[in-house]
């Protein structure tokens, strides 16, 4: 049985393995294609790769009954048999996991989130990329002609792997998020979250400032979820002689965040600094003098509003977002009822 385990580095970075539960061993393989290529990515980057590959070895150790870790050691010279078995274990993810010959459909399972099966082929591409060009060429020599062979299908692959998500995307277009809104829906967005609102959403005067708040730098200054989550009162910078107020993105690498599922930065070049507009500035300082509980001993900047005032986690903020999602679907519902 494999698991995806995260270990702590000494400089208190979280890297994820694929282990063998048998062995309690990191797979081989895996270990140094995650310390090679995904090593600065966050830890949720590196689990998703590590899914699709953890798949690809449940996969393969059901049809061949070996490890790929031992198939690739004895084979990487010419691993012929991996590349061949891509197109089967695309079907072996449209099947529920199930290797079965006789099923054969791609990209007419209902039942399949194909914009998730893209991720997995992506990750397991890529992996697969990084084993060509670091164990099946002899260093010194000129790439033979297998593996480029071997690299072009990859390739032609890749190109299949974006027609799945993009016909996944094109099947689900009307959804509702925020990274890509129309003006129509911003208003309607505002009108909803806006502490001038005429309904407002939330129950508490409190609770809809503070939502807005989190709602327009997500929406206005390009951040994150996780970034948004790692803000801490020191975030916020103001340069004495320009009286700019700066908003500064990094990892806490806060030792009391106690929260389950800790957020994480993206990657290293997530790290930037951000002029924030000058009202935009007095609202965050109005937030942390008027509304953000002044007993909290956490140093995060969005906080519960009630006792004892945690830090807010990923599914407090999950929460939100789905609440303010629903409005505006039943808003826009309405207004279409009424116009036909």
């Amino acid at each position: 049985m494999l698991k995806i385990k995260s270990i702590t580095l000494n400089n208190s970075a979280q890297l994820s393995l694929l282990f063998d539960s048998t062995t309690t061993l990191p797979c081989l393989y895996p270990m140094l294609y995650i310390n090679s290529s995904l090593k600065f990515k966050s830890e949720s980057t590196q689990r998703a790769y590590l899914q699709g590959i953890k798949q690809w070895y449940e996969f393969w150790e059901e049809k061949h009954n070996q490890s790929f870790c031992k198939y690739f050691r004895e084979h990487k010279s010419n691993p012929n048999l991996m590349i061949k078995e891509i197109d089967s274990f695309i079907l072996y993810l449209e099947n529920m996991r199930v290797v079965d010959q006789k099923l054969i459909r791609l990209g007419s399972n209902p039942s399949i989130n194909y914009n998730t099966l893209a991720h997995r082929l992506r990750a397991i591409l890529s992996y697969l990329n990084y084993l060509l060009d670091t164990f099946s060429q002899v260093h010194g020599k000129s790439i033979s002609p297998q593996i480029v062979r071997y690299k072009s299908t990859l390739s032609q692959k890749s190109d299949l792997v974006k027609n799945l998500s993009s016909n996944h995307h094109k099947a689900h277009k009307n959804g509702t998020n925020f990274k890509s809104l129309t003006e129509e829906i911003k208003e309607a967005l505002y009108s909803i979250i806006s502490p001038k609102a005429i309904e407002p959403l939330f129950k508490s005067k409190e609770a809809q400032l503070r939502n807005f708040l989190i709602v327009h730098l997500l929406l206005n200054y390009g951040l994150r979820t996780g970034e948004l989550l790692l803000l801490t009162l020191n975030s916020i910078k103001t340069d004495l002689k320009t009286c700019n107020t700066y908003l500064v993105i990094t990892d806490t690498q806060d030792r009391t965040d106690n929260r389950i599922s800790k957020p994480q930065m993206k990657n290293v070049q997530s790290v930037r600094t951000i002029l924030l507009e000058k009202r935009d500035a007095q609202f965050i300082h109005m937030y942390i003098n008027n509304i953000r509980s002044q007993d909290s001993k956490s140093h995060m900047l969005f906080l519960s509003l009630q006792a004892p005032y945690a830090p807010l986690s990923k599914s407090g903020l999950k929460k939100l977002i789905a609440t303010i999602n629903e409005k505006i679907k039943a808003s826009i519902l309405n207004f279409l009822t009424k116009i036909m």
